[in-house]
C-alpha cells in the first residue's frame, strides 16, 4: 500500500442521488472540491481549492441555486470576486484585478471556452470523420452515448473519457473521432481567471450515422 488515494471522490448516496458531503480530489490526493447535496442536488456549502492547495471559490447553495455571499480567488490567494445572490439571482457584486486594485467597471467575468472555428464547424468536424462500424447491435445495447473532457487553462483537450457507454466497437470509433480535435480552444475565464471547464457531447446512433444531440459546458 502506498496510501495514495485509489479514488477520486468519496460521497454517500439516497436512492442512488448524492446525499450529504461529498469530497472530491485531484489525482496526487490533494481536495479538489467538497460541496453538501441533498437528494442530489447542492444544498449547503461548496469549497473549490487549486492544486496548489489555495482555496479557489466559497459559497452555498440553496436547493440547486446560489445563495448569500460567494467568494472567488487567484491562485496567489488574493480575492478576485465576491458574489451576493438571493436563490440564483445575482445582487451585488466586485471585482479586483491580481494586483489588489477594485474594478470600478464591470466587465464580462465569466466566458465559456470556445472552440476556434465555432461549436457548429466543431459538430461538422466530428461528423465528417466518424465512419460507421458495421457491427450486430442488439436491441439492448445503448444507442446514446456521452463524451467528457477537460479544456485546461492552455486551452488543450484532456482526460477525454465515455460517461455513457454504447456497443465497445462504437465507443472506439467515437474515441478515434475526437483525435481529429487538434486545434487549441480559448480557455474559459471564471470571475476574470482563466480556468479549466468541463465538455460534454452527446451522441445518438441512428439509422448507420451519427447524430449530435447537443454540446454542454460546465
Amino acid at each position: 500500500m502506498t496510501g495514495q488515494l485509489q479514488s477520486e471522490y468519496a460521497k454517500t448516496y439516497w436512492k442512488h442521488l448524492d446525499e450529504g458531503a461529498c469530497l472530491y480530489y485531484y489525482r496526487d490526493g490533494n481536495k479538489k472540491s467538497i460541496c453538501s447535496y441533498h437528494r442530489g442536488k447542492k444544498n449547503g456549502l461548496e469549497i473549490n481549492w487549486y492544486k496548489n492547495g489555495q482555496i479557489k471559490s466559497q459559497g452555498s447553495y440553496r436547493h440547486c441555486c446560489k445563495d448569500g455571499k460567494w467568494q472567488y480567488f487567484y491562485r496567489n490567494g488574493k480575492k478576485s470576486a465576491e458574489e451576493e445572490y438571493t436563490r440564483g439571482r445575482l445582487l451585488n457584486s466586485k471585482y479586483w484585478t491580481q494586483a489588489g486594485d477594485l474594478l470600478q467597471d464591470k466587465p464580462k467575468a465569466n466566458i465559456r471556452p470556445q472552440y476556434p472555428d465555432g461549436e457548429e464547424n466543431l459538430k461538422k468536424l466530428i461528423l465528417k470523420n466518424f465512419k460507421y462500424p458495421y457491427v450486430n447491435y442488439s436491441r439492448s445495447a445503448s444507442r446514446k452515448a456521452i463524451v467528457s473532457f477537460i479544456i485546461n487553462q492552455n486551452g488543450e483537450m484532456k482526460d477525454i473519457c465515455i460517461l455513457d457507454h454504447p456497443h465497445p466497437i462504437f465507443e472506439k470509433e467515437i474515441l478515434r473521432v475526437m483525435d481529429v480535435i487538434t486545434k487549441k480552444w480559448s480557455p474559459a475565464i471564471n470571475q476574470f481567471r482563466i480556468d479549466e471547464a468541463c465538455v460534454e457531447i452527446a451522441f445518438e446512433i441512428k439509422k448507420e450515422k451519427l447524430e449530435i444531440r447537443g454540446i454542454s459546458i460546465y
